[in-house]
Order: C-alpha cells, then sequence, then structure tokens
C-alpha cells in the first residue's frame, strides 16, 4: 500500500491508438445493477456496497471499454470454451496454484468456471500484445490486477464481451495494467501479492480514468495516491480482515486459560573451549552421556524404569524419551556454524501432573530433572528458549486477537533487554523498527482505520477458518514491504502455514505425540532458555496473563497503539526496571491467578 506521503503521477501515451468503436456507446449500468452483480461475484461484496469509489471505478472501466469495438469471433470463441469447459463449480484453475487460491478466497464458486477461463485464455492467447513474455509466477501482481479487472467487468459485460473486449484492447490495456502496476510497486514497497489486497489500490487507481483521455489515444491518466484514497484501502483492509459490522455474527468466544497449551525449546551451546560444530562421533557421545543421565536421575527420584522408554536413534542423531505421558527429544539444531543442542517436550497445560504408578510428577519438575540439570551437569550453557503457546481450542477463530497481539509484541521490544537477548534481535528476530525498509507510515495508518472502525460499533470476526491467520499476516506485509512476513525470523510467529498436514498435526498434538515445535503454536522467539524447571513455568504463566489481557483489551474495545521500540537501543537499567514491572502488575491484573 502507499501511504499519502509518497504520491507519485504517471502518465502514459500510447503511441497506437485504441480501437474505437463505431457504434453510439450503450447508457451507463445503473449503480444498483453494479452493486447486485457484485454481490453475485463476491464473496464480501458488503465492504464495498456503500463505497462511492466502487462505484466510480467500475463506471470509468465501463466508459474505457465501451469504446472498444468488439470482434464477433472472440466473443464465440469464448462461448465455446466455456461450453467445452470441464472445470467443476468451485474450481478455480487458471494454471497457477496461487493464483487460483487467491480468486476462491474472494469470488463466489459458482463464477469460478467463467473467471478462470477468462482469465486462462486471455493469458494464454494475449501474449504478443505485451512487450515481454511473461508468466504467473514471476508477475503475480499483473496477473492479479487482470483477475480484478475481469472480476469488475462481469459486473458490465457478459463474459463472452468481457473476452472480447480484453483481446481487442491489445496493447492500450497492456499499457492500462502496466502503469497501474507501477503505482503500487513506487517506494520499492510490495503490497501483499493477493487478490484481497490488491482490490482496493486498484479501485482507486482506476476510478481516476478520466474518459475524455480515451479520445486522445492516452491508455491511462496520471494516477496518484491521495489521503482519500489511503483511508479507502485502510478502512477496506481492516474490515477485509479484522473486523464486522454484521449483526449475524456472535461475538468472539472469551478465551478459555484452561484450554492454553504451552510447548517449549531448550536450546544449548558448547563452552567457548569446545569446537563450535560437533562431528557426528561427539553428538553421538553426547546422546549416550544424555542417555546415561536420565537413567541416573529414574534412579536418583525412585521411578521405575518400566515407566520410561528411550530411543537413542544413531541415523538421526536424535534422542527421544517418555515418562508416563510426558515426551521430550533431543535433537541437534545448527545456527552460524554452530551446533546447538535442542530438547523439544510435548504440549502441556499449567498444573498438569504426569502420573506414574505410585508417582505424580509435575510438569515443572520433569524440566528441571530431565532437561535443565542434566544439561548443566554435562557443562552445556543455555542459549535460546523459544515458547509455544497452542490457542486452537482456547481462542478459536479470532484474528484481531492475533493483530492485537502482533502488535503489543512490538510495542513490548525492550522486554529483549530484560532477558539479554536484544543483541541477535537485528538478526534472528527483527522488530518493525530495526527495519530501514520497513514503512511505519503504513502501519500507523492501519491503524488509525482500526480504531476509528471500533468507535464506529466494529468488533472481531468471529466466522471463518483458524487457518485463515495467514490473512492478518497480509496487513503486516503491507508496512515490511520486503516479502513474507511469516517466512522470516519475527519475534513472534503466529499459526498461519498448516500445510496439508494439518489435521495430522492437531491430532498428534492432542494426544501430546508432537514433541517439535507443532505448526498450531504462536512462537515467541525472544525468550532465553529457562535455566530451570520453575522458571519455565514462570514465564509460561506471564505470557498467558499477558494473552489474557490483549484478549480483555480485545472485549472492552480498547483503541491500539503503536509505539516504536529499536530493543538494540539501551535503556537505562532503573527505567528497564519499572517498566517491567509495571508490565507484569499489568497482566496480574487481568490473571492474578497466573504469575506470582
Amino acid at each position: 500500500m502507499i501511504s499519502s506521503t509518497c504520491i507519485t503521477e504517471i502518465t502514459c501515451a500510447h503511441s497506437s491508438p485504441l480501437p474505437t468503436s463505431s457504434s453510439v456507446s450503450a447508457k451507463p449500468t445503473q449503480d444498483h445493477l453494479i452493486l447486485s452483480k457484485l454481490d453475485d461475484l463476491l464473496m464480501r461484496s458488503e465492504l464495498l456496497q456503500n463505497e462511492a469509489k466502487c462505484i466510480e471505478a467500475i463506471k470509468a472501466l465501463e466508459i474505457w471499454f465501451d469504446n472498444i469495438a468488439t470482434i464477433p469471433q472472440h466473443q464465440s470463441d469464448f462461448s465455446r470454451i466455456l461450453v467445452e469447459s470441464d472445470l467443476k463449480e468451485g474450481d478455480f484453475d487458471v494454471g497457477n496454484s496461487s493464483l487460483g487460491h487467491s480468486m476462491a478466497v474472494d469470488v463466489k464458486p459458482h463464477h469460478a468456471k467463467e473467471v478462470s477461463e477468462l482469465f486462462y485464455n486471455y493469458f494464454k492467447n494475449s501474449t504478443c500484445y505485451w512487450e515481454h513474455k511473461w508468466n504467473i509466477c514471476n508477475h503475480f501482481s499483473r496477473a492479479i490486477i487482470i483477475a480484478i479487472d475481469i472480476i469488475l467487468l462481469l459486473t458490465l459485460f457478459d463474459s463472452s464481451t468481457v473476452y472480447a473486449k480484453l483481446m481487442s484492447a491489445e496493447k492500450a490495456y497492456t499499457s492500462l495494467v502496466s502503469n497501474r502496476l507501477n503505482c503500487v510497486e513506487v517506494c520499492n514497497h510490495e503490497v501483499a501479492l493477493n487478490l484481497s489486497t490488491l482490490l482496493p489500490h486498484n479501485l482507486s487507481l482506476l476510478s481516476r480514468l478520466n474518459s475524455h483521455l480515451i479520445e486522445s489515444n492516452f491508455s491511462c491518466t496520471s494516477f496518484a495516491f491521495d489521503e482519500c484514497d489511503t483511508k479507502f484501502i485502510n478502512a477496506y483492509l481492516i474490515k477485509r480482515y479484522l473486523l464486522t459490522h454484521s449483526h449475524n455474527e456472535n461475538p468472539c468466544q472469551n478465551i478459555k486459560l484452561e484450554l492454553v497449551k504451552n510447548g517449549e525449546e531448550f536450546e544449548y551451546y558448547f563452552p567457548e573451549s569446545q569446537p563450535r560444530f560437533l562431528t557426528k562421533k561427539a553428538k553421538l557421545a553426547l546422546l549416550h552421556r544424555w542417555r546415561t543421565a536420565i537413567q541416573d536421575k529414574l534412579t536418583l527420584h525412585s521411578i521405575n524404569r518400566a515407566h520410561c522408554k528411550i530411543v537413542l536413534d544413531e541415523q538421526k542423531l536424535s534422542l527421544t524419551y517418555q515418562i508416563g505421558a510426558w515426551q521430550a527429544s533431543l535433537f541437534f539444531d545448527n545456527w552460524h556454524k554452530h551446533t546447538l543442542p535442542e530438547v523439544n517436550v510435548s504440549p502441556y497445560k499449567l498444573g498438569q501432573l504426569v502420573k506414574l504408578k505410585g508417582h505424580k510428577i509435575s510438569i515443572e519438575n520433569l524440566f528441571s530433572w530431565f532437561i535443565t540439570e542434566i544439561a548443566q551437569t554435562l557443562g552445556l550453557k543455555a542459549s535460546s528458549g523459544h515458547k509455544h503457546i497452542d490457542l486452537t481450542k482456547a481462542v478459536g477463530y479470532n484474528p484481531e486477537f492475533y493483530f492485537r497481539l502482533l502488535v503489543d509484541v512490538e510495542n513490548k521490544a525492550w522486554l529483549t533487554q530484560c532477558f539479554k537477548t536484544e543483541e541477535f534481535s537485528a538478526d534472528t528476530w527483527k522488530y518493525l523498527a530495526q527495519d530501514p525498509s520497513v514503512n511505519l507510515n503504513i502501519l500507523l495508518g492501519l491503524l488509525d482505520a482500526f480504531n476509528e472502525l471500533l468507535l464506529a460499533g466494529y468488533t472481531g470476526k468471529s466466522v471463518g477458518s483458524f487457518s485463515d491467520n495467514k490473512e492478518v499476516l497480509q496487513l503486516f506485509d503491507l508496512a515490511w514491504g520486503v516479502g513474507n512476513y511469516f517466512v522470516k525470523y519475527r519475534p513472534v510467529k503466529i499459526p498461519a502455514e498448516f500445510g496439508f498436514d494439518y489435521g495430522t498435526q492437531v491430532a498428534d498434538a492432542e494426544k501430546g505425540h508432537i514433541v517439535s515445535h507443532p505448526k498450531t503454536t504462536i512462537e515467541f522467539r525472544f525468550f532465553n532458555c529457562a535455566r530451570t524447571g520453575q522458571e519455565a513455568i514462570k514465564l509460561s504463566k506471564m505470557i498467558l496473563a499477558w494473552i489474557a489481557k490483549i484478549s480483555k483489551e480485545q472485549k472492552n474495545a480498547t483503541p491500539l497503539l503503536y509505539d516504536p521500540i529499536d530493543p538494540s537501543i539501551p535503556i537505562e537499567h532503573v527505567k528497564l526496571k519499572r517498566m517491567f514491572d509495571e508490565f507484569i502488575v499489568t497482566v496480574c491484573q487481568t490473571a492474578p491467578v497466573l504469575v506470582n
């Protein structure tokens, strides 16, 4: 998205004239017919029902294409294509899965065939009209703009006429697409590549088309994003991803802390006197020593070895051990040419006890006895300690909550100084304020729109799929502007990329079988490895209280603010301690039973 401070004008005079229709233009399509057709085409058409800019854009597109003469052969060709198409309802097949998915998110299933065939056949048959040969994968923004145009044109013409006009427009239309593409890519800030995000930008640009320029053989007018455009785009995106005014949706479920599951990463490194990178022989030696230490601990704490299953895999170089229903796995990670022994554990709930015959052992003690104390005995030093929180059942579908969480973690960047991890933040979990490529004005504009909609009575969306969390990240993509937020190391990652094995992941997590971090979790990446089991549990309590605070702020419709903090800039010790104490007091007020 382009901020109001990044206004760019692009004017393009096309050398060849537009193929002008010799017939008199039809009367403009009435507004109510356009809106009715939009409602039939789009999943979330209500977001555009009261937007004058939407009508302006479609009418501008109508004027532009009304002057395009069509060739009957093109119309008959496409009519035949539709008849012969074997695409089924809801099957968005355009030769590219990402584009097909993007269409499926926003276009209603019964229009899948005509939208897919329109795009695919225009893409296939219009190659000679473009300056250079292109493909969907490497020119995804261009493909999205064309897909949006096709959808908007279907509010005005039947599908065979849309195809005929696109083909007849030839290079004039390619210029119309290219100039809009230049506008959204200005300032080196890419817009998140999907139909949902580019739609409001495209509408803003199309609403600027001036009909008189058509007669002068201009393919486009001077495009510029002004303050009005920016507000329209921001409001659309917040309503699209986070908030609703629908009376048909129930309020988001109250957070249920008793259903929250926690996960741990205990990561270690070797003292400087030892090699940074371990050979296979050295790794196997450590695995054997760790196994022996487990057996000694079982004896020390009078735990029958029959209750413990230990598997040392010399091929995978891992050690998996299970005590009752609790599991842990030791393996080796690599970071910057360092070999890092790492232990992951099965999900647990606060207060959970592992029951053995004659024993009830707390998770805290299991951590201390069978992880942290063994690591200390073997001379390992605590490294990072990513915390995993599974809110699948505790929160459910609630994109507003996750957006608030992402912003609040950015606001608490100073916490890294409390845990002595700030020196690694720029390399391993860069915050917004640390990245010079970030356009903070974009995020601030989105937050302004968010807060205005809250005041207008909008509330968090409660109907959708838990895997839709990926859409929340699109809002951060707009600010980062340098690729996909999810694939980068960030201070917190929310579950968004479940993949095809999502069902298996959830089922295994429920059974406690996943000892490395499942894809269903939020991952807090800025903590140190817990030095004791008690410390690990205290941090889990703090995080859950923090989550409860954010949930309460959502329930109270508290405005969302962002205060950029670069964690690499030192904060005086007394002030830092006061900030931490105030933070703990705040979260304690929300969930006093958790933090002590």
